[in-house]
């Protein structure tokens, strides 16, 4: 028995070691590392439909750039648009779980960081969208609540309106009411992503397109 006990613990012992190797290895290799290369090659990978390797990517960037918003916010914004397309409801609540652990390190990152709560948004929205009645009144207010935040922290930002519109609209359509009242909104925020400026670089630009979808579905 003794032995077995002294051949697990080194079982265990060899596995956490290789772990902190692996660990390590990441970032030992800050000489070669390159915060540019690898968020191009994240966003790359993910453009190319490899959503789950650029999620490693952005990872392995976390370990050694972990007072960068970006790589939290894009693993999150992962998590959150695959949990819309999943039909296996335990494994979508790992999806929005994970989701939220990123929000919240990005968060701890950026104070006040108007991308950051539209996305809060989107996972409200989400857990709400896979579970009405679990989650339809107890995160509808809060995502409203989260979602009137973003825009005030950053109001020319289209993609935080567009966010707010959406959800809007949403509400709109289960309640009854009027999706049309949100036009004169979208076009303006259409107009915003015109004009709009990246504030860094790597910073969230998707959104006009999915504007333009909402304008032509509602709004002709």
């Amino acid at each position: 028995m003794y032995k077995i006990v002294i051949y697990i613990t080194m079982l265990l012992s060899a596995s956490m070691m290789h772990a902190q190797v692996a660990k390590k290895s990441i970032i030992m290799n800050t000489n070669s590392y390159s915060y540019e290369v690898e968020m191009n090659k994240a966003l790359q990978l993910w453009e190319n439909e490899k959503p789950w390797e650029a999620v490693t990517v952005f990872e392995q960037i976390t370990e050694i750039d972990s007072e960068k918003w970006l790589p939290y916010y894009y693993i999150a914004q992962i998590h959150i648009s695959s949990s819309f397309t999943g039909s296996d409801a335990e494994a979508l609540e790992m999806k929005l779980e994970k989701a939220q652990v990123h929000l919240d390190k990005g968060m701890q990152v950026s104070k006040d960081n108007a991308e950051l709560f539209a996305l809060q948004g989107h996972l409200y929205s989400a857990k709400i969208v896979s579970n009405p009645q679990k989650y339809g009144r107890a995160l509808s207010e809060k995502a409203m609540r989260t979602y009137t935040k973003a825009v005030k922290l950053d109001p020319e930002n289209p993609r935080v309106k567009l966010a707010a519109i959406e959800w809007n609209i949403g509400s709109a359509k289960y309640l009854g009411g009027s999706v049309a009242s949100n036009c004169e909104a979208l076009e303006k925020t259409i107009e915003l992503f015109t004009n709009f400026k990246a504030k860094e670089p790597f910073y969230p630009t998707r959104g006009k397109e999915r504007a333009l979808f909402l304008q032509e579905e509602y709004c002709k």
